[in-house]
């Protein structure tokens, strides 16, 4: 009788390593693991593997692995090798696939940033190319474009919370009296903070969280976050600890409270 512990035949084991396949590397599931930028820009516009999740990931992390100019290079090039083999018209879904990802990265709010902006006027000129025309998609792109565009131009932070703002509380100083912080209210001192700590986490990029996972870089948004919270504690222990008043620590407890 074989003991548990004995060595199963080969033939009765799964691998568990993934699959390598044009490029690609593949796990047990079929999910893309890795591959070349030409293999993963493929898939991206295959028309014969309908993939959102894949898609989705790919346009949220490409900035880790390849540039903006790089992306669209390959993408127009994918547009136009399909275009010179004459293929039928279920063929040519390829084609339709490579300018709906243009369309994804314009109306993705997430994926252009401010600095990316430039490539908006050569996805247009890819859009209105003698090529690209004969594809009703191309028509609906140059629009979205357009829309982006002016987004771009007069672009405004539009608040999201339509109630009130409170109105601030202004500390009682003396004729030449210097404001000191603990001049201010517990709670108005509290909302700077939060305001204060709102915008840097408006800063933070989605490829930073990536790339911080794979550099440990600490130069960038997510740092800045980092850094500011820590000295705030920081501040918050030195002014309890170093303060001999009770009523100064009590201000910098009831703005801790506040900020809760």
């Amino acid at each position: 009788m074989d003991s548990p512990n004995d060595p199963q035949p080969l033939s009765n084991q799964e691998p568990s390593y993934p699959e390598a396949k044009d490029g690609l590397l593949l796990d047990s599931d079929g999910i893309v693991k890795s591959g070349t930028l030409k293999a993963l820009v493929e898939r991206l516009t295959s028309h014969e593997i309908a993939d959102p999740d894949y898609s989705k990931v790919f346009l949220a992390t490409f900035k880790s692995f390849t540039t903006l100019d790089e992306l669209f290079k390959l993408l127009v090039d994918r547009f136009q090798v399909q275009q010179s083999l004459g293929l039928t018209p279920e063929q040519k879904a390829t084609q339709e696939r490579v300018i709906s990802t243009f369309e994804s990265m314009v109306t993705d709010g997430d994926i252009l940033e401010k600095e990316d902006m430039y490539i908006l006027d050569r996805i247009k000129a890819f859009a209105l190319s003698e090529d690209a025309t004969s594809f009703p998609a191309a028509k609906n792109l140059v629009a979205v474009i357009e829309q982006a565009t002016q987004r771009a131009e007069s672009a405004k932070i539009v608040p999201t919370n339509t109630a009130p703002r409170p109105s601030p509380i202004y500390p009682n100083l003396k004729a030449n009296q210097k404001l000191n912080l603990l001049d201010i209210e517990p709670l108005e001192l509290a909302r700077q903070l939060t305001l204060l700590e709102s915008s840097l986490y408006q800063r933070v990029r989605r490829v930073e969280c990536l790339q911080r996972a794979q550099q440990n870089q600490s130069m960038d948004g997510i740092g800045t976050v980092i850094q500011t919270s820590n000295r705030i504690a920081d501040w918050v222990a030195n002014s309890v600890m170093s303060s001999d008043a009770p009523h100064q620590r009590a201000i910098i407890v009831k703005t801790s409270d506040q900020c809760r």
